[in-house]
């Protein structure tokens, strides 16, 4: 605990004696200490027929903005043209002799070289927010159009009264595909988070792990962009 009160401000005076005292106190935890904008007494405050005056006490209880990261977005790379493209440079690689170990060294250098190229030029960029659902991928993007699809075609064929339609059949198929692909999608996600643990998100797992099931508010940051389901 840290005295948040400055000293030498007297918050009492005697009824009798007239004289300022100081037996009041303000304490703040050492969590808080860089939250504290001010405290003080109010003496213009101070209510009829009492001797100690009320304090004022100032936090900072602004958020932290979570910082936006930008990332290599790996679900949503078209891998057909960028692996052609790897593989036309890595034909002109591997037309060039390795005699010793510079070889070696320029050849790889080369290689690191081709695949950065490569990066740039076939994999977008994404930032985080931290109300994105980072298991979200293409193929369940695809997956959710091909359901909403369906969707409606069922639905029209239900309109008419036709419930023996074998759209109906497949509707359900392809909402119970989508369904098992979310939870393996959140279920591999939650695996490579574990695998990421350090000193400092040991904590939020331990939330994640603790806490009722709810809408994780407790842990905002690891939450992910809702997308229509």
């Amino acid at each position: 605990m840290e005295m948040a009160l400055p000293a030498g401000l007297p918050t009492l005076e005697h009824t009798s004696s007239k004289n300022w005292t100081r037996p009041d106190n303000v304490w703040i935890s050492e969590t808080l200490v860089g939250n504290l904008n001010s405290c003080d007494v109010m003496a213009d405050k101070r209510p009829m027929c009492t001797d100690h005056l009320p304090f004022k006490l100032e936090l900072d209880t602004m958020p932290e903005r979570a910082e936006h990261v930008e990332r290599w977005d790996w679900r949503a790379v078209k891998w057909k043209p960028l692996e052609e493209y790897v593989a036309e440079g890595i034909k002109l690689l591997a037309n060039r002799p390795i005699h010793d170990v510079q070889d070696f060294t320029d050849e790889l250098a080369a290689l690191d070289d081709l695949l950065i190229r490569a990066r740039d030029k076939f994999v977008p960029k994404v930032k985080i927010s931290p109300y994105m659902r980072r298991w979200w991928s293409a193929e369940l993007g695809e997956a959710r159009k091909a359901k909403a699809k369906l969707s409606r075609k069922a639905y029209e064929q239900a309109s008419r009264g036709i419930l023996s339609h074998p759209i109906h059949e497949e509707h359900r198929v392809m909402r119970n595909a989508y369904s098992q692909m979310i939870k393996v999608a959140k279920k591999e996600f939650f695996l490579e988070f574990l695998e990421r643990v350090d000193a400092k998100s040991i904590w939020n797992l331990h939330k994640f792990v603790s806490m009722p099931a709810s809408d994780g508010g407790g842990a905002r940051r690891a939450l992910p962009i809702r997308h229509r389901v």
